[in-house]
């Protein structure tokens, strides 16, 4: 995942193309395009597909991920 932020950060890919996905509710942005870059565009695209965070750590559990107190 730090290749693939570092490779999208230096190409300045999410400036040049104007694009962050947006956070729903109240959340507050955090992010600029000088840090938003592929893991979190990732983590929201997810996000957007999967509401349940259960669900998400189940997948990336039963794909080999470790994640730390995660039991189901």
């Amino acid at each position: 995942m730090d290749i693939m932020d570092e490779g999208y950060l230096a190409q300045d890919y999410y400036r040049k193309a104007n694009y962050m996905i947006p956070l729903k509710g109240e959340r507050q942005e955090t992010f600029t395009f000088e840090t938003y870059s592929w893991t979190e565009h990732i983590s929201r695209k997810l996000g957007l597909w999967q509401r349940s965070p259960r669900t998400i750590l189940a997948a990336f559990k039963n794909c080999g991920f470790r994640i730390p107190g995660h039991r189901g």
